[in-house]
């Protein structure tokens, strides 16, 4: 204790080496979305939609109802490597907390305005299983995670900051599985310590005229899949 009596802690030196390495995982995962077009569209930036507003602080396994553990050790116990292998193929699905609820607005800046994300500019979520639900998670079952794209179009002319139109696009956080003739659409687990980075290549059409009808409509890249749409009868050739 100094004179003025704050309480100092100090390391000493056996210590100190024992303190150089400490393994951590993030809690968050980390979305982003990478401009690619060109010139016919102006990327204005993105915001995601439906999150959780709190989340565990280590992974728990909803299947083995433990705490995933990513250590190496020895017979004596002895932590021996820290290593982050592939949670999937450990079985790991992400999880949410029963007490979590579903955020239904978007981060805001100071003045209240919807901040929207720049290309590339990284957007932190809670983990989430998603294309799994188990009853806990019943009551997101229809609210999955959407990102919002903002940007100019003007019926594949070129534009800039102030030539065209701002339109919203909504897009599902989804990966295609299968082959050619019998592909399947699947959400993605958001997991933490992932990053889903999504890369923009090619507007081809307007999108929304406003921000809560992209929200409520369905998604570009998942049109029958979309929980705005599941319950529709998908007639195909």
């Amino acid at each position: 204790v100094n004179n003025n009596g704050t309480v100092v802690v100090s390391l000493v030196d056996e210590i100190k080496g024992k303190f150089e390495h400490v393994p951590l995982l993030r809690n968050y995962a980390k979305i982003t979305v990478t401009d690619k077009t060109d010139d016919t569209f102006y990327f204005e930036g993105f915001t995601v939609y439906n999150l959780l507003n709190r989340g565990t602080v280590a992974p728990y396994n909803s299947n083995t109802h433990e705490f995933q553990s990513f250590f190496d050790r020895d017979s004596d116990g002895k932590i021996t490597n820290y290593s982050y292998p592939d949670m999937l193929e450990e079985g790991y699905e992400g999880h949410a907390l029963t007490s979590a609820e579903l955020v239904t607005d978007f981060i805001r800046n100071d003045d209240n305005s919807i901040k929207i994300y720049k290309s590339g500019e990284p957007f932190y979520v809670y983990e989430r299983k998603v294309s799994v639900m188990t009853d806990e998670e019943e009551k997101w079952r229809e609210s999955p995670p959407h990102i919002i794209i903002k940007g100019r179009y003007n019926n594949g002319e070129p534009v800039d900051s102030n030539t065209g139109k701002s339109y919203y696009y909504k897009m599902d956080l989804v990966y295609t599985e299968g082959t050619d003739d019998n592909k399947e659409i699947k959400y993605y687990n958001i997991l933490r310590n992932f990053m889903y980075q999504f890369n923009l290549t090619d507007v081809h059409d307007v999108g929304y005229e406003t921000l809560e009808e992209a929200v409520a409509g369905a998604a570009g890249n998942n049109i029958s899949g979309s929980s705005s749409t599941s319950k529709m009868t998908n007639i195909s050739d």
